[in-house]
């Protein structure tokens, strides 16, 4: 995962070779001093008769190995760390692929100021720093000994700046082609600037629904074991449920092999007993298996493309907590997967920060969490280029009500589109081209 599906990156940051020294040494100490040891042990001549002899070998071995583990782990951790700007986004990523990585995602918009740290001598002479990237609503990002952190800095601040001149010039753009049409001719395909008009999509033919014979048509119904809600349902992942069910199939095995216990421990006086027992313990076995099933179907995330839901519900309806988190809100995407078993299965937690929140609004345990993480990332993008549609729009009113006005202003006969200027001295209409002058 280099960055975004969507998005190229323009600018990639690594880390310098003295982050990958300043985590490494350590293990790199306990190499050397471990081949040292046995370098001397070896010279020394010592024959192995027993006692300290036997098993300071093998101390030695296990340390030299698990240096070497360490050192190989911090140089995954370091080859695969890596910073990216792209178009509309910062994304950092960390940890190793398929065992530990975490992935944080941030808008350009968000980002307050960049600053740079060289806390050593070293650093210094190596031209590498911490790249402190301060985001409004949400903890800052930190990444570590970056490479060439000053050229780095300025390449940032200009796209950012890059980013905001573009916003304003599409902006006048946008105010340029409104006074056009205001003050343009009225048919609106005489305009040579007027937007073609927008294709009409065609119709969908209408949903196969289910049709009983004799019968209205109806959908058909499913058994409910707690409350739905529109949308996208994301759920923990199967292995909970899987994890939950250890005890109920213990108490079924026990069902099961009740007779044989019985016949063990020779029990005699309750062996006819042993079939309503067993009946009764696997009946009640089913039973919980069908609670914890239940109870992890109703326990789900929603996503839609204003908001996120977080629904907590016991069945049949006995408990039901809704939080919620407004798109509009979202600062920052983060995504982790903990353990190379959560890479195996595929699940992970979400963490999504949202302004004047101190608490952020998490996915636990869910199931495709970088698909979550991409699903969310367009939702949020989607809303903001809605929202910046709009207040461009609204602008545009905005200026279009002045020139209005203004227009009304000028004369009695002043109007907007293909009305004739006015003097500006006297204030009185001027006749077009090509029209006679109307006598007094």
């Amino acid at each position: 995962m280099v960055a975004a599906p969507e998005e190229a990156p323009i600018i990639e940051v690594r880390h310098h070779q003295v982050l990958l020294l300043r985590r490494c040494w350590p293990a790199g100490l306990l190499m050397f001093l471990a081949a040292l040891a046995a370098v001397a042990i070896a010279t020394a001549g010592v024959a192995p008769g027993g006692g300290a002899a036997d098993w300071l070998p093998r101390v030695l071995l296990a340390a030299f190995l698990g240096g070497g583990v360490r050192a190989g782990w911090c140089y995954l951790e370091w080859s695969y760390d890596a910073l990216y700007l792209t178009e509309r986004r910062l994304i950092e990523r960390a940890g190793i692929p398929r065992i530990s990585e975490a992935r944080r995602e941030l808008l350009l918009e968000r980002v307050q100021s960049v600053e740079v740290k060289q806390g050593s001598l070293l650093a210094r002479w190596c031209g590498c720093g911490d790249l402190i990237v301060d985001i409004a609503g949400a903890g800052p990002l930190r990444f570590a000994a970056a490479r060439e952190v000053y050229p780095l800095r300025e390449r940032i601040l200009a796209r950012l700046e890059t980013r905001r001149q573009a916003g304003h010039a599409v902006g006048e753009a946008e105010v340029r082609a409104t006074v056009r049409q205001l003050l343009g001719p009225d048919d609106p395909e005489a305009r040579p600037d007027a937007p073609p008009a927008a294709p009409v999509a065609a119709e969908a033919g209408p949903a196969r629904l289910w049709r009983p014979r004799g019968g209205p048509t109806r959908r058909p119904r499913r058994p409910r074991f707690g409350r739905r809600f529109a949308g996208i349902a994301w759920r923990r992942h199967a292995w909970f449920l899987v994890r939950g069910a250890v005890a109920p199939a213990a108490l079924a095995a026990l069902a099961l092999l009740l007779p044989f216990l019985l016949d063990t421990l020779r029990l005699a006086a309750l062996l006819p007993l042993a079939g309503p027992l067993a009946l009764g313990t696997l009946l009640a076995a089913g039973a919980w298996f069908a609670w914890l099933w239940a109870d992890w179907r109703n326990d789900h995330y929603v996503v839609t493309p204003d908001q996120l839901l977080e629904i907590e519900q016991l069945p049949f309806g006995l408990r039901q907590q809704v939080s919620s988190a407004a798109l509009d809100r979202v600062q920052d995407i983060r995504y982790r997967v903990p353990h190379p078993l959560a890479a195996l299965l595929d699940y992970g937690d979400v963490a999504v920060h949202t302004a004047g929140e101190t608490t952020p609004f998490v996915f636990r345990g869910i199931a495709r969490p970088r698909e979550l993480a991409a699903t969310i990332d367009r939702h949020v993008t989607a809303f903001r280029l809605a929202e910046e549609a709009a207040r461009r729009e609204a602008l545009r009113e905005e200026f279009a009500r002045w020139l209005i006005a203004y227009e009304g202003l000028r004369g009695p006969s002043a109007g907007c589109a293909g009305r004739p200027p006015h003097d500006p001295e006297g204030f009185e209409p001027r006749p077009a081209p090509g029209r006679p002058q109307p006598s007094a």
